[in-house]
């Protein structure tokens, strides 16, 4: 089994337990011993609950989870723009005035916003495209 030994939440020591090592024998040397089945963790990472979650999940159940319920509206139009995507976005709005009044007064976007699911539509976006935008824009 491996094992991380943790000090301030930053992975200090990796282990392989053998039949000779038992957590104990590190209690009070580290924080924490933590065992991590997957080995994903390396010396220098920082431990959190969340990664540790994300861990655990599927490869499409963790993209899922690191997509936001929402983004600012600053953000939303600099990932468009950024995307190229801003000048079909604001000529579509434009041509909508339900549209264009929520574009123009909603200070943040939700992801399962029927704006955004209407202009996905117009953009021919995927869900997954959809996702990618979302978390793209959160970092901005």
């Amino acid at each position: 089994m491996n094992y991380i030994l943790l000090d301030n939440s930053v992975v200090v020591q990796t282990i392989v337990k053998n039949s000779h090592v038992t957590t104990g024998d590190y209690e009070g040397y580290y924080d924490t011993v933590i065992e991590d089945p997957s080995a994903q963790f390396k010396i220098g990472d920082v431990y959190s609950l969340e990664q540790w979650e994300l861990y655990n999940l599927t490869e499409q159940e963790r993209f899922k989870k690191l997509v936001p319920n929402s983004i600012s509206m600053r953000q939303a139009r600099l990932q468009l723009l950024e995307a190229n995507l801003l000048d079909t976005v604001e000529a579509t709005v434009a041509n909508d005035r339900a549209m264009q009044i929520e574009w123009e007064y909603v200070t943040e976007l939700e992801r399962n916003n029927s704006l955004v699911i209407s202009l996905a539509t117009v953009l021919n976006l995927t869900e997954q495209q959809l996702d990618e935008l979302f978390i793209a824009a959160s970092s901005k």
